[in-house]
C-alpha cells in the first residue's frame, strides 16, 4: 500500500509504505477529487496539516521551480539583500518575492496597471508610492518585473528617482520579451536581465501565472489611479485561489515539484478501502 503521511519532522507531506499506528486523516477536496485521505498524527492544528496540503498542491501544479529559484539566486547574487530592498512591480513577480519574503529579505510591492511613459499620473499615486517608500529601510532599492517592452519598469524607475534619494533604484528584468529592443531607450534603464529562464519567461508573457495564481486587489490605472482599468476588477474566487498560493508558495519551490505516479495513486485507493477512518477530518 502506499499512503501520503504528512512528516511533522520535515513539515511536508511525503509518500509511504505504511500509515504510522494510530494516525488519523483528512480530505481536502482538491486533492484527486477528494479520494485520497493525508494521514497525520492525532492533536496537530488543522491549519498546520491544511497549509501542508496546500503546498503538496502547489507542487503537483507545472511550475517550473527550477528556473524559479534561479530567478531568486542571479536576483540576490547580483544585488545582495544587506544592501538591497526589493520592489516587486504588478502582479507578474508575485512569485518571485513570496520567496524572497519567506528568507527575510525586505520586499514589498507597488501594485498599477497599463503604466507608459509620458502620460503622467496622480497625486493619489504618488501618496500610495510615497507609504510603500515609507517601509523601506535599506538606502537601496531593486525594482524587478517580466519585461515586455520595457515601458513599464523603465518609466516606474524614473518615477521612484524623484521620490527616492537615499540611494540607487536598480532595474531587474525577469526575462524580457518580444517587443524588447536591447538597443533601444528602455533598455538603458533596465540594469540586469535574468537569464536562462525559457519556460518562467513563457509564462510571464502569456499571463498564465496571473490566471492560475488568482488576484488579490483590483487593478488600477497608472494614468488615472486610484481608476480601476476596465475587467481589472477581483472577484472572491480570485481572492481565495491567490491567498492559498501566497501561503504556500514559497515552500513549494523550496521543495520543488511533486510527481504522484499512477501506480502510487492506485496503491493509495487500495490503501483508502482497508483505512476508513470514522474521525476523519474533512477540509473543503
Amino acid at each position: 500500500m502506499s499512503y501520503l503521511v504528512y512528516d511533522s519532522a520535515s513539515d511536508e507531506i511525503i509518500v509511504a509504505d505504511t500509515k504510522p499506528p494510530g494516525y488519523t486523516s483528512m480530505r481536502h477536496l482538491e486533492l484527486i477529487f477528494n479520494q485520497v485521505p493525508v494521514w497525520h498524527e492525532p492533536g496537530l492544528p488543522v491549519g498546520t496539516v491544511l497549509l501542508a496540503i496546500r503546498v503538496l498542491l502547489t507542487r503537483k501544479n507545472e511550475f517550473p521551480f527550477a528556473e524559479i529559484n534561479s530567478a531568486v539566486a542571479q536576483i540576490v547574487a547580483q544585488y545582495h539583500p544587506d544592501e538591497y530592498a526589493f520592489v516587486a512591480l504588478g502582479a507578474s513577480p508575485k512569485m518571485i518575492k513570496w520567496i524572497l519574503k519567506r528568507k527575510g529579505y525586505e520586499t514589498v510591492s507597488i501594485n498599477v496597471s497599463k503604466v507608459h511613459s509620458n502620460v503622467g499620473t496622480t497625486k493619489e499615486f504618488e501618496l500610495y508610492v510615497r507609504g510603500k517608500l515609507d517601509r523601506i529601510r535599506k538606502n537601496k532599492i531593486v525594482l524587478f518585473d517580466y519585461v515586455n517592452s520595457g515601458e513599464g519598469v523603465a518609466e516606474i524607475k524614473t518615477y521612484l528617482s524623484r521620490l527616492w534619494n537615499k540611494g540607487p533604484i536598480m532595474a531587474v528584468a525577469l526575462g524580457v520579451g518580444p517587443k524588447f529592443q536591447p538597443g533601444g531607450a528602455y533598455a538603458q534603464q533596465i540594469d540586469y536581465i535574468v537569464l536562462g529562464i525559457p519556460e518562467l519567461t513563457k509564462g510571464f508573457e502569456a499571463l498564465t501565472y496571473k490566471k492560475i495564481l488568482g488576484r488579490n486587489k483590483v487593478q488600477r490605472d497608472y494614468a488615472t489611479y486610484p481608476n480601476i482599468v476596465p475587467i481589472g476588477k477581483v472577484f472572491d474566487g480570485d481572492k481565495v485561489r491567490f491567498a492559498n498560493y501566497k501561503s504556500s508558495f514559497a515552500r513549494a519551490a523550496e521543495l520543488g515539484p511533486f510527481n504522484l505516479s499512477l501506480g502510487d495513486f492506485v496503491e493509495m485507493v487500495k490503501g483508502e478501502s482497508h483505512d476508513l477512518d470514522d474521525d476523519e477530518e474533512l477540509v473543503w
